[in-house]
């Protein structure tokens, strides 16, 4: 009995450290790593409708760190991390949803973007999205095994505890100057320069899943049935993630785009990954660029949209 007793105190206090953990450790970590994913999306949602633009930037995470909206005219990002083309086709549906007048859209373009299909932020974005976008990952929910289920066990252990101990205590004596920041209008600013190329590791595929081409064209088709200019953007790449994909891959992706600007004459494509103006020390990573990139790739986006527009 009294190690019953033992059992059920401990469980009480364990589930209470869990739970200050959770509620409070929050605070301490955006000292040091900056908001967190739910504070990020729920932000940029709330934003998306508040502030006044004509054009909405969606994508991953490299247009969610490499375009500065500030920098272009009358913009919001609303890229985030892992977002992909049903994130995309979803997150215009839900703008033109609640009334959001859009002129143009710019759509991160990269050679992995028809590779996957993310569910890593569905608990956020289900509160936002129709009824119809989990209907895409109904499969993958009903694939419990036992070991899925450790796996989603042992991913919820390493988010919330093992990746978040360390900058928690950090966070309690000062803050990261150099911590990432998210601007009102939806930027994901990202410090620091790249290491030595070597050591930068790459993993993405180039494959073609169905499911993203098909979101590709709902979104393609949503954007012309509402008078939407689109500008398909491959941001400037290091030359390690550009070696990283073969000549038949990237032609592949390449010729996607080509195939849809054959389609709709309000399609442009603007293709940035070998642009040698831009170099290692404009990155943060191997894929991203860093705050100082991001502002000079946003200027040099901007001088080319307008002069397709102008042209028009």
């Amino acid at each position: 009995m009294l190690f019953l007793k033992k059992i059920i105190l401990f469980s009480a206090i364990a589930a209470f450290v869990l739970w200050a953990y959770l509620q409070f450790a929050a605070v301490s970590i955006e000292k040091v790593k900056g908001p967190d994913t739910r504070t990020q999306i729920t932000q940029s949602f709330e934003n998306a409708l508040l502030i006044p633009y004509n054009t909405v930037i969606v994508g991953s995470s490299k247009a969610y760190r490499g375009i500065e909206p500030d920098l272009l005219d009358s913009a919001y990002n609303f890229a985030h991390d892992n977002d992909i083309f049903n994130q995309h086709y979803y997150k215009l549906q839900y703008l033109l949803r609640h009334k959001k007048r859009i002129d143009n859209i710019i759509i991160g373009y990269d050679y992995f973007s028809f590779s996957y299909i993310s569910s890593s932020r569905n608990s956020i974005y289900k509160n936002y999205f129709d009824d119809d976008y989990l209907k895409d990952y109904q499969l993958a929910l009903a694939d419990l095994r036992p070991g899925r289920l450790d796996k989603t066990f042992n991913d919820f252990m390493t988010i919330t505890f093992t990746n978040t101990f360390k900058p928690f205590i950090t966070g309690f004596f000062g803050k990261d100057a150099n911590r990432p920041q998210l601007t009102a209008k939806g930027h994901y600013k990202r410090f620091g320069i790249a290491a030595d190329a070597g050591a930068l590791l790459v993993h993405d595929s180039a494959n073609v899943l169905a499911v993203q081409l098909n979101y590709f064209y709902k979104l393609l088709q949503l954007c012309n049935i509402n008078n939407i200019r689109m500008f398909l953007v491959m941001l400037p790449t290091t030359a390690f993630e550009n070696n990283h994909y073969t000549g038949a891959e990237k032609q592949r992706i390449d010729s996607i785009a080509a195939d849809a600007c054959t389609r709709y004459t309000d399609l442009h494509y603007l293709r940035y990954a070998t642009d040698s103006s831009f170099a290692l020390t404009d990155f943060e990573d191997a894929m991203h660029l860093n705050v100082s990139g991001a502002a000079k790739f946003s200027r040099r986006l901007k001088d080319d949209i307008n002069k397709i527009i102008l042209k028009k």
